[in-house]
């Protein structure tokens, strides 16, 4: 795929210079043949060479988009990438709809009060970062919010993320500056226009999450050197505040990985285990910290790693749980999907699969009854019926395995 625009500028070139030779011919002996093969081999390279070019700019396209997608509840749509295109899958049989057909389309997020899709399109399989897109589900149309070259920053570098507040709708976006190690936020309004420098300083961010009031959010800050996570929180217009703190040779201490916000904004729950011993995993539970700072301890999990943490109620916890010494995918194991009462401490076991490589994830509906899930990493999309148990295949794995999926929007967890 990379070589074929060389190949078709190669070949439109060969054909313009026999071209050119067949005209000198035709000169010479006035052959009649020689000037139609001259026009031939014309207009031939200038085919070959339009379509070279094709190949080497990336066309923007627009699309029809089924209008039932602007809708909610049971219907939401669930949105996935497959082989750098989106797509979007409903429950009533039909097939996925292709929402993009440009390629190199990844990190959605949607947003049901605009009646919209933001995601990034890159430049080429290997750039992970780009421009600020959005679809229109109302017209099917997609446009640029924030084109990657407003960051300046080298190689083609843009964005990896971007989301729209609640309440007073501002467009946050994570650029993809390693140098600065990570994505430094930045914020502009929905339009894409007012673009500011960076919100949160010289602090990278991962996984960001809006606080369900929608005046500030908190972020992961990862440690290049070793895998101490730190949690801030992020006000609007005020310097980020660092929640979970500890110090890259500090192995006793309490580290993070994954969080969700109360649904009340009242404190951020996290996986929290020491890096002492992450085999055993003594220390390991889901915690809580407060906007004050107070930690505490909701769930002790000896021995296991947490994933994909989601409220799902004032009271209910939802996450998928896999032995420690399997962590990050690096072995095979079990993986549990539990629902957690905070009040009364009781863990319902939802269902348990085996993976052989990568992480489970999942997605839950708005009005918290099922979920999408994977049974295999980057396998068909499934859905299952908390209520009642039931599970059916929703998107196989025709072509390529689909690979990051949502389902709606989750106003509670909301992972950007």
């Amino acid at each position: 795929m990379y070589f074929l625009p060389i190949i078709l500028m190669v070949v439109a070139l060969l054909c313009f210079v026999l071209a050119v030779l067949f005209i000198m011919r035709f000169k010479k002996t006035r052959t009649a043949s020689y000037m139609v093969l001259f026009f031939i081999l014309l207009v031939l390279g200038i085919s070959i060479g339009l379509a070279g070019i094709r190949y080497t700019i990336p066309v923007r396209t627009s699309q029809d988009v089924d209008d039932k997608l602007n809708i909610s509840g049971n219907d939401a749509p669930i949105i996935f990438s497959r082989d750098g295109n989106l797509y979007s899958v409903r429950l009533d049989g039909a097939a996925p709809v292709p929402l993009t057909n440009t390629g190199y389309n990844r990190v959605t997020y949607y947003l049901p009060q605009e009646g919209k899709l933001l995601f990034i399109r890159g430049q080429d399989v290997g750039n992970l970062t780009g421009d600020v897109m959005s679809i229109d589900f109302a017209t099917g149309r997609q446009s640029t919010l924030l084109p990657a070259s407003i960051l300046g920053l080298p190689g083609f570098l843009g964005f990896v993320d971007a989301a729209l507040t609640p309440g007073e709708s501002r467009l946050i976006v994570a650029d993809g500056n390693e140098a600065a190690g990570g994505g430094l936020l930045h914020t502009a309004s929905p339009d894409g226009k007012s673009f500011s420098s960076s919100i949160t300083g010289n602090i990278a961010a991962q996984n960001c999450a809006f606080n369900p009031n929608g005046n500030g959010l908190a972020f992961e800050n990862h440690h290049t050197d070793v895998r101490a996570t730190l949690i801030y929180n992020l006000d609007w217009n005020k310097t980020p505040v660092p929640l979970i703190t500890s110090a890259d040779n500090d192995y006793h201490a309490l580290w993070a990985e994954d969080f969700s916000w109360r649904p009340d904004g009242s404190a951020v729950t996290f996986f929290g285990y020491t890096f002492d011993n992450l085999a055993e995993g003594p220390k390991n539970g889901i915690y809580e910290v407060t906007t004050s700072g107070s930690v505490t301890q909701l769930y002790p999990a000896p021995g296991k790693w947490i994933y994909n943490l989601h409220w799902l109620s004032a009271d209910c916890l939802a996450f998928i749980a896999m032995p420690a010494s399997g962590h990050k995918g690096t072995d095979p194991g079990p993986a549990e999907f539990c629902i957690l009462d905070t009040q009364t401490g009781q863990l319902s076991r939802l269902m348990s699969l085996y993976y052989e490589v990568g992480s489970p994830q999942w997605s839950w509906n708005q009005d918290r009854t099922a979920f999408v899930f994977q049974k295999e990493w980057r396998g068909s999309l499934w859905v299952k019926n908390v209520s009642t148990g039931a599970e059916r295949e929703i998107a196989s794995t025709e072509g390529v395995d689909p690979y990051r999926f949502s389902w709606g929007s989750d106003p509670f967890a909301s992972r950007h």
